[in-house]
């Protein structure tokens, strides 16, 4: 509840180690929660860069100093067999840890079933999360993440109901509602900014993928929507 806390663990994870060495280079970094490609993504809105320094100077300014005199636990959860949200969860722990001996984090994975159960009723101190979109519209993700009744937002605490409720929830109901697409990317513009200005999670990566095929495959196109399927009604084969 304290975002101090929440600028610190931005500061703390290395993203682009991530990146290259985890993904392999098949990811890039985003603002927010909202994927490049959808209407009111900006590459130029701010991103919190890899800085212990800085995530040390936050941590002391948590709660008046408490958090870095008495230190705290945290469990970091992940569901079993996503080797890259465990390796996000261990890289979290290691750069925190190493601040301050008080500092300890457990990574511990679950079973998919039973990691939906917990998020869903709000059981979880942190978690790590992704989104396949159900339309190809930015209201998909920003609702999910930020409105107090979406899906993950509303899996995040009570201070977190709160707060998009006095913060955000207007505005997201507002951008949906606009009919004028400029006006609209102002509006979601201005939602990532609060994001960001309150830390309301880590966006790790945008994932990237290749598909390999014959040069005599003909009529494919990536369906952002639903990567990894074949578009068979549009595929054809050149004789």
């Amino acid at each position: 509840s304290d975002v101090h806390v929440r600028k610190a663990f931005c500061y703390a994870f290395d993203y682009d180690t991530f990146i290259q060495e985890v993904l392999k280079g098949f990811g890039h970094r985003i603002p927010s929660v909202l994927p490049k490609g959808l209407l009111g993504y900006d590459e130029n809105l701010p991103m919190y860069p890899f800085d212990l320094e800085k995530a040390r100077e936050e941590f002391q300014q948590a709660w008046g100093g408490q958090v870095w005199e008495k230190g705290f636990k945290l469990t970091l959860l992940y569901n079993t067999g996503n080797e890259a949200r465990q390796t996000a969860c261990e890289m979290l722990k290691e750069n925190i840890e190493s601040l301050n001996p008080k500092f300890k984090i457990e990574v511990q994975g679950v079973q998919w079933p039973t990691y939906l159960d917990a998020y869903k009723q709000g059981q979880l101190p942190a978690f790590v999360i992704g989104w396949l979109a159900d339309y190809p519209d930015p209201h998909n993700f920003i609702f999910t993440y930020y409105h107090s009744n979406g899906v993950y937002g509303g899996s995040q605490g009570q201070a977190f109901k709160d707060f998009a409720k006095a913060n955000l929830n207007t505005l997201i109901e507002e951008a949906i509602a606009e009919t004028d697409p400029a006006a609209r990317a102002e509006k979601y513009v201005e939602i990532q900014k609060i994001a960001y200005e309150n830390a309301l999670g880590i966006p790790f990566y945008q994932p990237g993928e290749i598909y390999a095929m014959r040069t005599w495959v003909k009529g494919w196109f990536l369906n952002p929507m639903r990567p990894g399927e074949v578009n068979y009604d549009s595929i054809w084969k050149e004789e």
